[in-house]
C-alpha cells in the first residue's frame, strides 16, 4: 500500500515543483518591475513630490520606510564585526563602546556627528592630553562641549564660526537665543573653558602657536577647506591630530568627498601628514613631519596659500626633507608629566624585522669594535638599544647629512657610520670640543677605533667649540655633549629647527623601584635633561623615550643581537625637529642670561649678579626660569628664613607644575632652607597631572633631604631661622659634600 501511494504521489509532487518554480520565476519578474518602476517614479517625480510622498508614507506607515532604509544604516552589525576605534589602554570606556550603535547622519541633534564620530573625538582629546585645541564650525556647540568636557577646563581651546547657518535657518526668529549664548552658559554651568571667536576662519587672526588637535567642520567648499586647513590645520604640532570631517561619504547621505575629501588626499600626498583612521565620514590625520622650512605661512585675511606655493608644495620641491623616507613615529612621552601615550613600540620593534640582518652584522662588528676601545682606555657608554635604535633611525629616515655632537672617542659614530654606509649615501659632520686625547688627535682617535667595513669617507670630524661652528642643515641631529642647561638653550635656539629628528643622549631613564621613567642624573642641579624637558613641553612637543620603549618594545625576530654594553641604562630621547614658539624662544634668551650671571657670581660680581638676578624675578619671566634666577640666590649665600626680603613671593600651584618646574621648585626650597615649601611639595601627594610613578620617585627623593620630624610641623615654625640652622646641620651630606641642587653649604 505503501509503496503504491509513494509511486502515485510521484507525479504529483513533480506538479508542485514545477509550479514553485513558475511562481519562483514570477516573483522575481514582478521584483524586477517594482524596483524598474521605483526607479522610473523616482527619477520623473520632481523633488517636492518625492518629499511629500515620504512624509506622507512616515505618517501612514513609517514601519515600512524604515524596512527600505533600514538595511543601509545598520548593515547587520554584530559584536564581530563592531568596530572600536580608539585603542583601549585600561577600562572599556563608553568612547570604545560606540561602535553598538549604527551611527549614520540620523544620529545628528545638537552635535552634527554620528555617535562614533562624537565618542572618538572626546576620547581622542581624553587620550592626546590636549592642551591647545582649535575648533572652526561649532554651529549650535554640540563639539564644542564635547572637547571642552573632554579637556576638563586645562589648556586653550579656541573655537570659531562665523554664525552664517544660523542667521540663515533661524534669522526669522529674533525671539530665540543665540546658539553661542546657549553654549556660554553651558561652559559657565559646567565649570569647563573655550575661547568662543565669532568671525570668518578665511580672515580671523590668533596667536595659539603649535596646537595639538585641530578639528576642521566648516566651510565645506573646496577653497573654503583648502584655507582652513592651511591657516589652521598645519598649526598642528609633530604628533598632533588633524580631523577633517565629511572627507569620506557614508552611501546613504550627500557627502563632500568632492571637496573635503580631494584636500585630504592632496594632504596625504605631499607626506607631512598621515591618515590613522576613518570614523564614518571623519579622517583623523596625524602629523609625521614638520614644515617645510621655506614654505610662507598664509597672510592673515588671505584666502590661504599663494598658488604658486601651492604647486611648488604638491610638485615635491618645496624641501629637501619631503624626499626621505617617511617616518610613522608619533612621540608617546608628554615632557610636561612623563606620561606614555599612545605607544610607539609597534612601529618601531617593525624596523627591526625591516633592517635584521644588517643590525645583526653592524652588532657583531660593533662588539669587537668596543672591546678594542675598553682595551685603549676609550669611553664607549652607550647602552645597546639606544645603539641599534641610532643605526635603524638613520637607515629609516636616509639622511644626505647627519650631525653629531660630540663623538668623544667615536663609538656613536660607529654606528651612524655603519647606517650611512648600508644607505650607500649621506655625509656625518661630527663636531668635538677636544682636539686630543693621550698626545692623539681626536681625528685620529675616532678613525681607528671605526669599523673596518664602514666608509671613512664619509666622515668629517671638525674640532673646537660647536656653538662657533657653522653647521649644515641636516636631516638628523645627535647630540651628547654638555650637559648644562645653557648649552641645551643653545642647541634648541639654533639648530632644533633644521632636522627632521633630534637624538639627545642623557635625558630619562627608568626607575625600577617606581616603575616609572625618571630624568637622568636627578638631583644634581637644573641641568640640561630638565631643559630639554621644558623646552619640549613649552613648544607643544613630545618626544619618544628608548628607556619606555625597551620595556613595552614587541618581541624581536627570531634570534638574539650580541650584547655590546650589557647593563648599561637607557636615557636618551628622540623627538622631531621644529621651530621654537615665542615663550621658549624667551626661554632660551634668560637662560643665557642666567649662564652670563653664574659667571658673575664666580668672578665676585655679587651687585650685578644680584641686579641681574632681580630683573628676572620681578618680571613676567616663565616660571621655570624665574625658579632658576631663586636658585642663584643660594650661591650667593642667601637663605629664605634669614633673608625673606630677597626673595619674592612665587606662586606655585603644585597640581599644575611639569617635572622640570617641580624639580627646579624641590631644588631651590632644599638650598635655601625654605623647609615650609618644601614640606608642600613633598608631602602634598600625588600630582595631578604628573604621572604618578615620577612624581613619587621625585618626592621620596626630596624627601630625605629633610628631617623627617619637620614633615609635620607649622608653617610659621618651619620659617624661622633657628629651625633652619638646625636642619641644615643636620642634612645628609652628598659623597661630593655638597646639598641638594650642588650648592655649597653656607
Amino acid at each position: 500500500m505503501r509503496l503504491r501511494d509513494a509511486a502515485g504521489m510521484a507525479p504529483h509532487t513533480s506538479t508542485m515543483r514545477k509550479v514553485a518554480a513558475t511562481v519562483h520565476v514570477m516573483r522575481g519578474t514582478i521584483d524586477a518591475f517594482e524596483s524598474w518602476a521605483g526607479s522610473v517614479l523616482a527619477a520623473a517625480l520632481p523633488k517636492p513630490v518625492r518629499r511629500s510622498l515620504m512624509q506622507r508614507l512616515c505618517d501612514h506607515n513609517p514601519q515600512e520606510l524604515m524596512e527600505a532604509i533600514g538595511p543601509r544604516l545598520n548593515r547587520a552589525p554584530d559584536l564581530d564585526s563592531m568596530p572600536v576605534d580608539l585603542p583601549v589602554r585600561g577600562p572599556l570606556r563608553f568612547e570604545h563602546l560606540a561602535g553598538l550603535f549604527a551611527s549614520t547622519s540620523l544620529d545628528h541633534g545638537v552635535i552634527s556627528m554620528t555617535v562614533r564620530q562624537a565618542a572618538y573625538l572626546y576620547g581622542l582629546v581624553r587620550q592626546m592630553d590636549a592642551r591647545k585645541v582649535i575648533e572652526i564650525g561649532r554651529y549650535k556647540g554640540g563639539s564644542t562641549l564635547a572637547i571642552a568636557a573632554a579637556m576638563e577646563g586645562k589648556g586653550r581651546f579656541w573655537s570659531i564660526d562665523i554664525g552664517e547657518k544660523e542667521a540663515r535657518l533661524f534669522g526669522n526668529q529674533p525671539a530665540r537665543r543665540r546658539f553661542d549664548e546657549q553654549v556660554a552658559d553651558a561652559l559657565r554651568r559646567y565649570g569647563l573653558r573655550a575661547d568662543l571667536l565669532e568671525g570668518d576662519s578665511r580672515t580671523i587672526d590668533f596667536d595659539s602657536g603649535e596646537v595639538d588637535l585641530v578639528l576642521i567642520d566648516g566651510d565645506h567648499s573646496l577653497e573654503g577647506v583648502r584655507c582652513d586647513f592651511e591657516r589652521f590645520g598645519r598649526r598642528a604640532r609633530v604628533g598632533g591630530a588633524v580631523l577633517l570631517d565629511d572627507a569620506f561619504g557614508d552611501g546613504v547621505f550627500t557627502s563632500h568627498v568632492d571637496t573635503v575629501g580631494r584636500v585630504l588626499a592632496e594632504v596625504i600626498e605631499e607626506g607631512e601628514f598621515k591618515l590613522v583612521r576613518a570614523v564614518n565620514r571623519m579622517a583623523h590625520l596625524v602629523r609625521v613631519r614638520a614644515p617645510a622650512e621655506n614654505r610662507e605661512a598664509p597672510a592673515v585675511g588671505s584666502g590661504g596659500e599663494r598658488p604658486e606655493d601651492v604647486e611648488r608644495r604638491r610638485s615635491g620641491r618645496a624641501s629637501a626633507l619631503t624626499a626621505t623616507n617617511d617616518m610613522h613615529l608619533t612621540f608617546d612621552i608628554d615632557p610636561a608629566t612623563l606620561r606614555l601615550g599612545d605607544s610607539d613600540a609597534g612601529y618601531v620593534s617593525s624596523l627591526y624585522e625591516k633592517y635584521w640582518d644588517g643590525l645583526v652584522s653592524v652588532c657583531t662588528e660593533m662588539g669587537m669594535v668596543r672591546r678594542r676601545m675598553i682595551e685603549r682606555g676609550h669611553s664607549a657608554d652607550f647602552s645597546d638599544t639606544e645603539a641599534e635604535l641610532l643605526y635603524l633611525l638613520v637607515r629609516e629616515v636616509k639622511p644626505n647629512v647627519v650631525v653629531e655632537i660630540s663623538p668623544c672617542h667615536g663609538y656613536s659614530t660607529g654606528y651612524i657610520l655603519s647606517a650611512l654606509t648600508d644607505n650607500g649615501h649621506g655625509k656625518l659632520f661630527s663636531y668635538e670640543i677636544q682636539a686630543e686625547v693621550q698626545g692623539q688627535p681626536i681625528a685620529d682617535l675616532i678613525a681607528a677605533n671605526l669599523s673596518s667595513k664602514v666608509d671613512p669617507t664619509r666622515l668629517e670630524v671638525v674640532v673646537g667649540d660647536a656653538r662657533d661652528a657653522k653647521i649644515p642643515d641636516c636631516e638628523l641631529l645627535f647630540l651628547d655633549s654638555c650637559h648644562e642647561a645653557y648649552f641645551a638653550a643653545w642647541f634648541f635656539s639654533g639648530l632644533v629647527s633644521k632636522p627632521r629628528l633630534v637624538f639627545v643622549h642623557d635625558v630619562l631613564i627608568h626607575d625600577e623601584a617606581h616603575r616609572a621613567l625618571v630624568p637622568k642624573a636627578a638631583f644634581l642641579g637644573v641641568r640640561d635633561q630638565y631643559y630639554v624637558l621644558q623646552a619640549l613641553a613649552e613648544n607643544r612637543q613630545r618626544c619618544f623615550s628608548v628607556a619606555a620603549f625597551a620595556r613595552a618594545r614587541d618581541r624581536r625576530p627570531t634570534g638574539a643581537l650580541p650584547a655590546r654594553n650589557p647593563g648599561s641604562q637607557d636615557r636618551s630621547v628622540v623627538f622631531a625637529g621644529h621651530r621654537q614658539g615665542e615663550s621658549a624662544a624667551r626661554m632660551h634668551a634668560t637662560q643665557a642670561r642666567l649662564h652670563s650671571l653664574r659667571r658673575q657670581i664666580v668672578s665676585g660680581d655679587r651687585e650685578g649678579a644680584l641686579a641681574g638676578i632681580g630683573a628676572i624675578l620681578h618680571s613676567d619671566h616663565h616660571l621655570f626660569s624665574k625658579l632658576q634666577a631663586l636658585g642663584l640666590l643660594t650661591q650667593l649665600g642667601y637663605r629664605r628664613p634669614s633673608a625673606p626680603d630677597v626673595f619674592p613671593e612665587v606662586d606655585l600651584d603644585s597640581s599644575r607644575l611639569s617635572v622640570a618646574e617641580l624639580v627646579a621648585a624641590m631644588e631651590w626650597s632644599a638650598a635655601s632652607a625654605d623647609w615650609a615649601r618644601l614640606r608642600d611639595l613633598v608631602g602634598g601627594g600625588s600630582r595631578r597631572d604628573i604621572a604618578s610613578g615620577t612624581d613619587g620617585f621625585l618626592t621620596d627623593n626630596y624627601r630625605r633631604y629633610m628631617p623627617a620630624g619637620l614633615l609635620h610641623m607649622p608653617r610659621t615654625v618651619l620659617r624661622s631661622g633657628w629651625i633652619s640652622k638646625i636642619a641644615r646641620g643636620v642634612l645628609p651630606r652628598r659623597p661630593d659634600g655638597v646639598t641638594p641642587g650642588g650648592y655649597v653649604r653656607g
